[in-house]
């Protein structure tokens, strides 16, 4: 979008590549937005030095890349699903937003099972449409492609080595969180999110859809 455009930070899912917001960096740019949508560490060519960083560690890729784009404030950071608990360390816009609570189990076994190309890819489909879509929609070819598993370990381990407590408000600035009406990874964490901090946080239903939004 136009350098001089309000800066939109897009930090992507689980695992996944910033490729995912292709669409709607393009829709937001059109509209006179500035988008960046950062790689997260071990995804296409971003390089992985270490799996034992925090969720800090991300958050401050994230500010050296505003630094380097010359980014001025008001800056808005939309994180999507494992992208959210980043931006969290921030203020924001969230999509997907949990972390509160375990992902059921059976959708964790299906997120792994997503990630691992050794397995059958129609075993695979089956896993990415629990976990990730709403009933009735189709699993898009995206889905099956452009998973990182050495970077989702990272990611995960960074989930783990910092408590809840250091992110899951999310600052002191107001949040809009935008959540899946079928969401089966982040279950109610927009209302439970919302029930925490009623004067900051609002919490929009996408009707017919998933995790993956």
């Amino acid at each position: 979008g136009p350098q001089t455009g309000h800066v939109i930070v897009l930090l992507p899912s689980f695992a996944r590549s910033a490729a995912d917001f292709n669409e709607l960096a393009t829709a937001l740019s059109h509209d006179g937005y500035r988008t960046l949508a950062i790689q997260p560490r071990g995804v296409e060519g971003s390089e992985l030095p270490s799996m034992l960083g925090t969720l800090h560690t991300y958050a401050g890729d994230v500010d050296r890349v505003l630094a380097a784009e010359g980014a001025g404030e008001p800056v808005v950071l939309l994180g999507h699903a494992y992208g959210n608990r980043v931006a969290r360390t921030w203020a924001v816009i969230l999509l997907a937003a949990g972390g509160a609570g375990p992902t059921p189990p059976k959708v964790g076994t299906a997120i792994l099972l997503a990630t691992l190309r050794i397995v059958p890819e129609a075993r695979r489909r089956e896993a990415i449409d629990l976990a990730f879509f709403a009933e009735g929609n189709p699993v898009t070819d995206d889905w099956l492609r452009g998973w990182y598993p050495r970077a989702g370990i990272a990611e995960q381990n960074a989930s783990s080595a910092t408590p809840y407590s250091e992110w899951g408000a999310g600052g002191t600035a107001p949040i809009l969180v935008l959540e899946a009406d079928e969401d089966a990874v982040a279950v109610h964490a927009g209302a439970q999110l919302q029930a925490q901090f009623p004067d900051r946080v609002q919490v929009r239903k996408i009707l017919n859809a998933g995790h993956a939004l």
